[in-house]
């Protein structure tokens, strides 16, 4: 546990000066005595080439270390290295499997993927009535990119009633977190 802050406070400059190597070997100290928050941490910087060579294959590699130990912002990344093909071979079943796991609890970001997965058939048909869904559940929290997609689909009428109060409400609240499509749609 200390470890595990250690490299969070080295990564993030608080109360020390940032270091990136040695948030590094802080996080590969506490990874190694299981800790899965380190896991995810160290693999983001692998991935980023952060204090440590950008490696997106071993970043792979450590996400879905920290992913089958349950951890779901590494479902969640896990399942965007395989839609992307970053680091693992594209694989669209692999990716919705595990952008699907850390949906299921409860990760807007993951929320979201299957939202964008489901409205531009993704690895799966296409189903505006499920994206709607998904980007419902990301939008309760507050997840401003599934607010500008799930105002797209009120606006049309696709997967929901049209609704173009609604989707004004969803233009309005995606614009006002910094979503440049909804700050585009209201000018």
């Amino acid at each position: 546990m200390h470890k595990e802050l250690l490299g969070e406070l080295y990564a993030t400059g608080r109360f020390v000066s940032a270091d990136a190597a040695k948030a590094v070997s802080w996080f590969e100290k506490a990874a190694a005595q299981g800790s899965v928050v380190a896991k995810f941490n160290l693999a983001a910087l692998t991935y980023l080439g952060r204090g440590v060579k950008q490696d997106s294959t071993a970043a792979a590699g450590l996400f879905r270390n920290a992913a089958e130990d349950g951890y779901v912002p590494a479902e969640t990344s896990l399942g965007a290295a395989y839609a992307s093909g970053i680091g693992v071979e594209k694989n669209w079943p692999q990716a919705l499997e595990w952008t699907r796991k850390a949906a299921m609890q409860g990760d807007a970001q993951a929320e979201y993927h299957l939202g964008i997965s489901y409205q531009f058939g993704q690895g799966q048909p296409i189903d505006d009535a499920s994206a709607a869904d998904w980007y419902e559940k990301a939008v309760a929290q507050a997840h401003a990119s599934a607010e500008h997609n799930l105002d797209v689909l009120y606006e049309m009428g696709l997967g929901v009633a049209k609704d173009p109060a609604r989707s004004l409400s969803l233009y309005s609240a995606s614009a006002a977190q910094g979503d440049r499509g909804g700050q585009r749609a209201l000018g």
